[in-house]
């Protein structure tokens, strides 16, 4: 009989390894977010934004990635209407919802679909490494 020997697969290359770190102290979380992006804006603690810093198709519209902090009790649908995300997650924790979403400026007919690509995958990379700090 032949013999067959399973092999591991190999285990996904954590892409995150490398990444900057953003620790909000009030709110109590971390997040990674890509070394070719920056902190693009930071409204108080209650938000703050990752965008792309670099060459890209992007124009005036680069691939960004917020997180935005609400009151729980003060959260509705209008609150992310407003941001109009491509995509978006919503978390709770300890009263406060955390809105973390990808977007660009002012959306409309002037995104590029390269943008709306790249932040929804971004989005994708950050959301596993959003973490509660102990």
């Amino acid at each position: 009989p032949v013999q067959q020997t399973m092999q591991p697969s190999p285990s996904p290359k954590d892409e995150t390894v490398n990444w900057k770190t953003y620790t909000n102290t009030k709110y109590g979380y971390t997040v990674k977010y890509p070394t070719n992006w920056g902190i693009t804006d930071v409204y108080s603690d209650e938000m703050v934004t990752f965008g792309f810093k670099g060459d890209g198709n992007y124009g005036n519209y680069p691939p960004l990635v917020s997180i935005r902090v609400f009151e729980t009790s003060k959260f509705n649908q209008e609150n992310i209407d407003s941001y109009t995300p491509f995509e978006h997650k919503i978390i709770e924790e300890n009263g406060y919802t955390f809105f973390v979403y990808a977007g660009t400026y002012q959306i409309g007919a002037s995104e590029s679909e390269e943008t709306r690509i790249e932040a929804k995958r971004i989005l994708k990379q950050i959301l596993p490494t959003f973490k509660f700090l102990d």
